[in-house]
């Protein structure tokens, strides 16, 4: 995660930003609590929305107990991936959105987000 707060901070810095409201939604709200953790003189607030924190029952709730709930978001969030990538399918976008190809990271993350946005 220390990469990720990295590049948060950069945004802020590049951008000639002295202190901000911090906004996350979903596991966002993760990285914003941790960026307020790591950095709580740059943050003046935080607005979480849909707080997720990444546990076991909330993954299994998404990719599991939801799924069902849209078939079509779904079948296009794991369309290409083998029957053992299905099964860990988190572990399987976690390997993609890391891949050296920029282009494979950049669909998989188009895709994830797609998923998550569904």
């Amino acid at each position: 995660m220390g990469h990720l707060l990295a590049d948060i901070e950069k945004l802020r810095v590049d951008r000639g930003v002295d202190t901000w409201l911090v906004f996350g939604m979903s596991w966002g709200t993760t990285l914003g609590l941790a960026y307020a953790e790591n950095c709580p003189e740059r943050v003046i607030g935080l607005v979480l929305v849909g707080a997720a924190l990444g546990r076991p029952s909330e993954v299994d709730w998404l990719y599991k107990t939801i799924a069902p709930l849209f078939p079509e978001h779904y079948e296009r969030f794991i369309a290409g991936l083998s029957t053992p990538e299905r099964e860990q399918v988190v572990a399987t976008y976690r390997q993609r959105v890391e891949d050296p190809d920029a282009g494979v990271r950049a669909e998989f993350a188009r895709r994830w987000t797609e998923w998550d946005w569904a």
